[in-house]
């Protein structure tokens, strides 16, 4: 039998073989595995990395790549997971692999461009605690807000804006393989569930732009996300046969809550953070909020399945927040801007 650090060096020996084809292979891009790490590093997120004791200057690509990716098992870090929210979601008949990537800045890079509660100083942005959507991001609560999960986000945010080639290739072979077992599944007990993908569980990136390919590979599985970017900047994921969004209100100040109408006349639905569990229950009942239909978004995280058309998914506000926060609804102040669709 062998020893931990007997597989150890197996499975890393295996890995490294793995990155190194996928280097080879991407012929297009120029990338020699054993030219120095050489890519453009944001000082922010060079300091990042650097407190987590990972420093890529005078590496080589495959090293970096590998000071990036390899977990200490020796094993190529998943891209792809799950959550109590997502595994509800099968009841529904929609299986999801979600990605939890750094939101906001905690990487160095900015993945939520269009969040509120942050502000920028001499050119750095920052994010005020308990402040809009930033400050009471979901890495604030649960199993989220420990080192190791900080450490995964990171590190995954990391390898795609640096190496986006790789990246690229070891999230489509995770999308492919999840799309597999539930389709094996599927035959073995005679259901119809459908393959799901979430790729910003915790972040806001325009998937169809940065990796248009992995939505016309995977015609099969369903995509979807929540964006808190206006209607003009998602114009584009819209058209995507296999990308569903839900637009997500940052704010209940008047501008925001014009984006909100701008979607839902597109006849994309709209997610609103309320004050609590009472208020979304009592908002269910009434069937409609400011004349529009009213879903329950805590029941699952089947988005794509909601059967409303420009309605209001309504999740009640979880972990530590300010209730005053203007993110978060108290649907007891009705909002100040009518909703027309």
């Amino acid at each position: 039998m062998k020893t931990k650090a007997q597989k150890t060096a197996h499975n890393t020996t295996r890995s490294i073989f793995t990155l190194e084809a996928i280097l080879r292979g991407i012929t297009d891009a120029g990338i020699s595995p054993d030219a120095p790490f050489d890519r453009r590093l944001p000082e922010q997120a060079r300091q990042r990395l650097h407190d987590m004791g990972i420093v890529l200057e005078g590496l080589s690509t495959l090293e970096a790549l590998c000071a990036l990716i390899l977990l200490p098992s020796g094993k190529i870090r998943s891209f792809l997971g799950s959550s109590v929210k997502t595994m509800k979601s099968t009841k529904e008949g929609l299986d999801t692999r979600v990605m939890y990537g750094a939101p906001h800045v905690e990487s160095g890079w900015l993945t939520c461009p269009f969040a509120s509660g942050l502000s920028k100083v001499d050119g750095v942005v920052t994010v005020t605690p308990g402040v809009g959507c930033a400050g009471s991001c979901l890495i604030g609560s649960g199993q989220m807000v420990y080192d190791q999960s900080r450490r995964a986000r990171i590190l995954k945010t990391a390898a795609i804006k640096l190496y986006p080639e790789v990246a690229r290739v070891l999230l489509d072979r995770e999308i492919k393989k999840h799309h597999r077992s539930v389709t094996r599944r599927n035959a073995r007990e005679g259901t119809d569930v459908q393959t799901g993908i979430r790729l910003n569980g915790t972040t806001d990136i325009d998937w169809s732009i940065t990796f248009p390919e992995l939505f016309t590979q995977n015609p099969d599985v369903v995509f979807y996300d929540y964006t808190k970017a206006p209607i003009r900047a998602r114009r584009h994921a819209l058209t995507v046969p296999n990308y569903h969004l839900t637009y997500s209100l940052v704010s209940s100040d008047p501008v925001h809550v014009k984006r909100a109408a701008d979607y839902m006349r597109a006849g994309v639905n709209v997610a609103a953070v309320i004050l609590n569990r009472a208020q979304v229950d009592r908002m269910l009942d009434a069937g409609s909020w400011l004349d529009r239909p009213v879903i329950d978004g805590d029941k699952s995280d089947a988005r794509p399945f909601d059967p409303a058309s420009g309605a209001w998914v309504l999740l009640y506000a979880k972990g530590r927040f300010n209730p005053e926060d203007s993110f978060i609804i108290n649907a007891d102040r009705p909002l100040t801007t009518t909703i027309t669709a």
